[in-house]
């Protein structure tokens, strides 16, 4: 039957593994009561003794603080020129770090205002080997739009495949022309980010059949609200932009801006391309231009 130590010895140690190893030792090697006692004491005293010298650090460290600062305000009272310049790099500094992470936040960290972010995934493609001939509208890792067609009809993975040219520029008429940003999307685009507009609807299939046969447009929130004036019978109205008219059909919620780090004005279908871009890009298999998410 195991032995009992001192009961108040056992008190004195504060720490339940450490009693635990001092009294299998007390019982396995049959060490003594004044063995326990002394060891009892001993942890005791050391605890006291850090207390102590960590209580005297922190008072050092508030001591010290103090001549810092004191020594401080005595250099820059003989010199204001050069403590003004030293602040002021200081500031820049801080500045300029957290210019960068907010813009790092807003680009890679946070999510996409779209329900269910963590779902949503952009999809590259890379080429080997030195035969590969490419035309480049962006980046090398985009897609044609024949392309995009073969990976939607060919999908066993994603719930929905989309794709969309994110550098397009145009021209809005009016008494005072006007730049804005948007994106050609194709008609699922709003399905697969699984947003609803606020007013309105969004692309269906018959907006996408042929170009020109259904010129439609959705307006981003804040072009609404600052191009528009925030009309709420915009919806159904005829804009012009690269001297296409095109009828307003939705207005996107305001948290939305697209999927791009620079926020979209508008969004027309990607059928609209020959005519409101001038262009032949859906026919080429080997332009890379298209964003598919």
């Amino acid at each position: 039957m195991p032995r009992k130590p001192p009961r108040l010895a056992c008190f004195l140690v504060r720490d339940e593994s450490v009693l635990g190893d001092l009294i299998e030792e007390y019982n396995t090697c049959g060490r003594s009561d004044a063995w326990f006692w002394r060891q009892a004491w001993s942890l005791v005293w050391f605890a006291g003794h850090t207390e102590k010298t960590e209580r005297k650090r922190r008072v050092n460290l508030l001591s010290d603080l103090w001549i810092d600062l004191r020594y401080a305000v005595r250099t820059v009272e003989k010199s204001p020129g050069f403590a003004a310049v030293v602040i002021l790099a200081i500031a820049l500094g801080i500045g300029v770090n957290t210019a960068i992470f907010t813009l790092l936040n807003s680009l890679a960290l946070r999510p996409l205002p779209v329900p269910d972010s963590r779902r949503v995934v952009g999809i590259y493609q890379t080429f080997q080997g030195n035969n590969v001939s490419r035309n480049i509208n962006g980046e090398a890792s985009l897609f044609s739009y024949p392309e995009y067609e073969r990976y939607r009809d060919q999908n066993r993975v994603f719930s929905g495949l989309a794709a969309y040219y994110p550098f397009f520029g145009a021209t809005l008429a009016g008494e005072t022309p006007r730049d804005m940003r948007g994106e050609l999307a194709t008609c699922n685009y709003f399905a697969v980010m699984g947003v609803q507009p606020a007013m309105g609807q969004a692309f269906n299939a018959s907006d996408c059949n042929a170009p020109g046969l259904f010129p439609v447009v959705v307006l981003s929130d804040g072009a609404w609200r600052n191009v528009f004036a925030g009309d709420p019978s915009m919806v159904g109205k005829t804009i012009t932009l690269n001297r296409v008219p095109l009828t307003v059909i939705g207005i996107a919620p305001p948290r939305f801006h697209g999927a791009q780090p620079a926020a979209a004005d508008f969004w027309v279908p990607l059928t609209m391309d020959p005519l409101i871009h001038a262009g032949d890009s859906l026919k080429q298999d080997n332009l890379s231009w298209l964003v598919l998410v």
